[in-house]
C-alpha cells in the first residue's frame, strides 16, 4: 500500500501543475497515473530505507507524518524527472531527509499507533567459569 496518494499529492499543487510535471504527451490534459505511482513508489522506498531501521516495514497503518513526506518526496521526484527542480521543492527535499534521519535515529516518533519490530525478550550468555588457582588458572605461574 503506498504511502500517499494523487489526493495528498493534490493537496499540494494543483492538478494542472500535476500534469505538467506527469504527462509528456504534448497537450496533455489528465495526470499520467503511471508516473505519479512511480514518483509516490520512489519515494516510499526512501522512507523505507530510513524508517525500517526502526520499525518493521511498509508501514501498516500509515502515520500522518510518513503520508505528508511521501507526497512531498514524490513531487520532488516529478520535478526531478523534468530537470527542474524550484529552490522551494529542494529545501523540502532536504527538510523531509532530516526528518527521516531523526527517524532512523529514535530521535522522531512515529507515534502510538505504529508498533516497533520485535525485539529480543531476554539475552542470553554464557561463559566459562573463571579458575583462580591451580593448573591452567587465572593466577598460575605467580
Amino acid at each position: 500500500m503506498p504511502y500517499s496518494t494523487l489526493d495528498n499529492l493534490l493537496a499540494l499543487l494543483p492538478e494542472a501543475g500535476l500534469i505538467k510535471l506527469s504527462n509528456d504527451q504534448a497537450g496533455a490534459t489528465a495526470v499520467d497515473m503511471t508516473t505519479i505511482s512511480a514518483a509516490i513508489a520512489q519515494a516510499d522506498q526512501v522512507i523505507d530505507g530510513y524508517a525500517g531501521v526502526q520499525r518493521q516495514v511498509p508501514l501498516d497503518p500509515v502515520p500522518g507524518l510518513i503520508t505528508t513526506i511521501s507526497a512531498n518526496l514524490a513531487i520532488f521526484n516529478l520535478y526531478r524527472r523534468r530537470n527542474q527542480v524550484p529552490e522551494i521543492w529542494a529545501s523540502q527535499y532536504k527538510a523531509d531527509i532530516a526528518v527521516l534521519v531523526k527517524i532512523s535515529t529514535g530521535q522522531i516518533s512515529f507515534g502510538s499507533d505504529v508498533k516497533p519490530t520485535a525485539a529480543p525478550q531476554q539475552t542470553l550468555a554464557h561463559s566459562s567459569k573463571k579458575v583462580l588457582s591451580g593448573a591452567g588458572g587465572l593466577l598460575e605461574g605467580f
